[in-house]
């Protein structure tokens, strides 16, 4: 299995470079989805799109098929070092057309965007980094998952959605749409995140399950031996 995601990986890094000289159209004949009905229900609730999403399969042409709909993509990203990796991960974001702007202090401007219209990329497979988080339960056993998808949702009114592209044989991939996620404002804002972010994960894991060989995080995604602040977190 390990053998195999690593693979995976080193398609991703390739596809970071190869898929930049492919055509909407091309992609369009090698792609092959379900759920593409929810862009629709999503759309039509007038408030934007929060499209979610992991480091899972082939993030660019997920990234390609949101394109084709139609949408203007902005994503956030922890600065990378050396500084010339993350002015190239940019530059190649913005030639799919993605606006990739620094993690800190996006806030406002994500929600900007959303109210515009717009769609905003974000991936929830951030790992335990002890900022703000919900504890759900993944694949089995409780972990912290970040918040900021169902914050952003419940202060813009825009609808989630999670989506993934698979890579199937002979060049074909698969994408999945899952329906909107929408907040609830009848809950606490606290519970609220923990529904919200619940039903992301639930989405998240039957992917992961699907595909295990294509999930490659490479970082720590459980609280092992940390009992202590799965028991704060709630």
């Amino acid at each position: 299995m390990a053998h195999r995601t690593f693979r995976q990986f080193g398609r991703y890094i390739v596809e970071l470079l190869s898929v930049q000289g492919w055509s909407l159209e091309a992609m369009s004949d090698r792609i092959d989805i379900e759920g593409d009905e929810h862009f629709a229900e999503a759309t039509a609730l007038g408030k934007g799109i929060i499209f979610t999403g992991a480091h899972m399969g082939s993030i660019e042409v997920a990234s390609a098929l949101v394109l084709l709909k139609g949408f203007q993509i902005s994503s956030v990203a922890e600065q990378l070092n050396p500084k010339m990796m993350m002015d190239w991960l940019t530059a190649c974001r913005a030639q799919m057309g993605v606006e990739l702007l620094p993690a800190a202090g996006a806030g406002m401007t994500l929600v900007r965007r959303l109210r515009r219209g717009g769609m905003v990329a974000l991936v929830v497979d951030m790992g335990v980094t002890g900022g703000d988080g919900v504890t759900v339960e993944f694949l089995g056993y409780e972990t912290v998952f970040p918040a900021g998808p169902a914050r952003l949702a419940r202060i813009s009114g825009a609808p989630i959605i999670f989506g993934w592209a698979a890579r199937k044989p002979r060049g074909r991939y698969l994408a999945h749409v899952s329906p909107p996620i929408l907040s609830d404002r009848g809950l606490s804002p606290e519970e609220d995140a923990r529904q919200v972010t619940r039903r992301i994960v639930a989405e998240f894991e039957q992917a992961v399950r699907r595909y295990p060989e294509q999930w490659y995080v490479f970082r720590e995604m459980w609280l092992d031996g940390k009992q202590e602040s799965v028991s704060a977190a709630r």
